[in-house]
């Protein structure tokens, strides 16, 4: 099919016109040198003077159109690639499918590309959404059966056994709160007004949670702690760095140092935890946002996969960005808020 339509290509019609200025100029010039090698009287020089006259602002005239076209097609082409690698690069980073390739026209090639990329995230987008509104669904219907089904387990006489099933009762309505809360923030459905934050109190107040925990593991705890405000939900901030805390102590060995630094650094406030625990791979760093993901190292510790998620949705819910870096060894987590937010 595509060999049938090669005709209908802008490809095709701009070769086509490129072959056209370039054969005129060649006959042009073709026709200048048999004028010059031919014999004629001194009429006949001076209407070759003409035609030489006549044939060069030709030849320059095809060579300044080629040269412009050449030029114009040059940077559309250029401007349009830069267009679509930017845009498709940023949905990959940021895992915003909702993001699309601006375009102007359909006429071109790379257009028609841009049209077919589109498509392609808009496909991608319905089945990830169809995803995740499945496992809200799940989640939704079977919160209410599991909370009676806890409430059950406590009527019962107190033993080893109905002790671990609310553990587990708990751990599994816990983490269907949590789908049901991220796909909340994702969704942007937030009901609480954003209200002026201190971030370095909240910080403060989760470093005070979890000092025990973290002597009683011997590791060092340092703090850096600036005073910076932002504009955002205390609780849902609480929780994040809850989350990323308890990570950070989860993963480190004892006799390790996990460390916290806030500062406001152009305009932007910026949280950094740091860790020498295990770290995340590389290749797993974007991954592990994703929901009940779980990298090989955090398989055998307790856990559903969705505190990063979570952290993430909060995050971006603030109109910030997080990024996670190597520590060799360990890992940083790099959060960055901006300072004057405000909830959409």
């Amino acid at each position: 099919m595509a060999a049938l339509r090669f005709h209908r290509s802008s490809s095709f019609f701009l070769a086509s016109f490129f072959t056209v200025l370039v054969v005129l100029t060649i006959g042009m010039v073709g026709y200048f040198i048999v004028l010059a090698h031919s014999d004629g009287t001194a009429d006949n020089l001076d209407s070759l003077r003409d035609n030489i006259t006549y044939m060069g602002i030709g030849i320059i005239v095809m060579m300044l159109a080629i040269s412009a076209v050449g030029y114009f097609v040059g940077k559309y082409v250029v401007d349009l690639i830069n267009t679509i690698s930017f845009t498709a690069s940023d949905i990959m980073h940021t895992g915003d499918l909702s993001r699309r390739i601006p375009l102007t026209t359909e006429w071109d090639d790379l257009s028609k590309l841009g049209v077919v990329l589109n498509e392609m995230f808009n496909r991608i987008e319905l089945l990830l959404n169809g995803i995740r509104q499945v496992s809200d669904n799940i989640a939704h219907d079977l919160r209410t059966p599991l909370t009676r089904l806890r409430n059950n387990l406590e009527s019962l006489p107190e033993s080893e056994i109905s002790e671990k099933l609310l553990r587990e009762a708990d751990m599994l309505l816990s983490m269907f709160n949590a789908l049901l809360r991220i796909s909340t923030l994702e969704a942007g459905k937030s009901s609480v007004e954003f209200q002026p934050v201190a971030l370095n109190a909240v910080v403060r107040d989760v470093v005070e949670l979890y000092e025990p925990i973290a002597e009683e593991k011997k590791l060092r705890l340092h703090t850096q702690l600036n005073t910076c405000t932002i504009s955002g939900d205390r609780d849902l901030l609480f929780q994040a760095v809850v989350n990323l805390l308890d990570n950070a102590i989860k993963f480190t060995p004892e006799g390790g140092e996990v460390t916290l630094h806030l500062d406001t650094i152009n305009c932007r406030v910026l949280l950094t935890l740091s860790d020498t625990g295990e770290g995340i791979q590389e290749d797993e760093r974007e991954a592990v946002f994703q929901r009940f993901y779980r990298t090989e190292a955090s398989r055998t510790v307790s856990g559903h996969g969705l505190g990063l998620s979570m952290v993430k949705a909060i995050v971006q819910h603030h109109g910030g960005k997080i990024v996670l870096s190597d520590n060799a060894p360990g890992l940083i987590v790099h959060i960055a808020f901006p300072l004057n937010h405000q909830d959409t």
